[in-house]
């Protein structure tokens, strides 16, 4: 696995939702592990621990949470929608999964006219609203920087919210915790386009164009 040094390739590398997978290849440990630091130490508000991490590399277990999956939205020509499919970005080789976790240290503090119910300097309550917020920013700060970290390795990656019923995701690993995102990690399968399952079902490709987003200068 050669990595990847042009960084715009990799910008539209895991700006792509890839939907198969080679399974005569593995991933190694070493890249794992590699990825694993890279996913906990992602940068977070007060550098505090916002979620766990649960990395799958069991076929079975995989394809369970494959199977699970469903929630990718279709339509007809008339954009009539039909029944939604699995999302196979969830197939990969490896499979990470976030886990939403209030963090046990507290290095949030009220400051002067947040709340007038709070007391200036007193840390933050487990349960404000504005914690939440952080745990969504890590997570997706994780997501961002492991999916770019596993690019510029060379490797393909998909990004996914449709885990199935939680309950059952949590049984099958062990977990306490609520799953939120997960990240696919693999090899492409060259044979088909990256938006070609498998199973053969198509998933939207979009052109890459440049976004719609205003960069200002000051």
């Amino acid at each position: 696995m050669e990595k990847q040094t042009n960084h715009v390739d990799v910008s539209k590398t895991i700006r792509k939702c890839q939907r198969n997978w080679d399974y005569t290849k593995t991933v190694s440990d070493e890249h794992i592990d590699h990825l694993a630091y890279i996913a906990k130490h992602s940068p977070s508000k007060q550098d505090e621990a916002y979620f766990d991490l649960a990395i799958i590399k069991d076929r079975a277990k995989i394809q369970k949470i494959y199977d699970w999956s469903i929630g990718f939205s279709q339509f007809d020509d008339d954009w009539n929608p039909l029944p939604s499919i699995k999302n196979p970005q969830t197939a990969a080789n490896v499979l990470f999964i976030w886990f939403i976790k209030t963090p046990t240290t507290i290095r949030n503090f009220y400051q002067e006219g947040y709340n007038p119910d709070e007391k200036h300097g007193e840390p933050k309550r487990q349960d404000d609203p504005n914690r939440r917020d952080n745990t969504f920013c890590s997570i997706g700060l994780s997501l961002g920087v492991t999916a770019w970290a596993a690019a510029d390795l060379g490797y393909a990656t998909g990004f996914s919210k449709n885990l199935g019923n939680h309950e059952d995701l949590k049984k099958l690993l062990g977990m306490e915790l609520e799953p939120i995102f997960s990240l696919g990690i693999g090899y492409p399968d060259t044979s088909l386009p990256h938006n070609i399952s498998h199973e053969g079902k198509e998933y939207h490709s979009f052109s890459q164009y440049e976004k719609l987003t205003n960069i200002y200068e000051f």
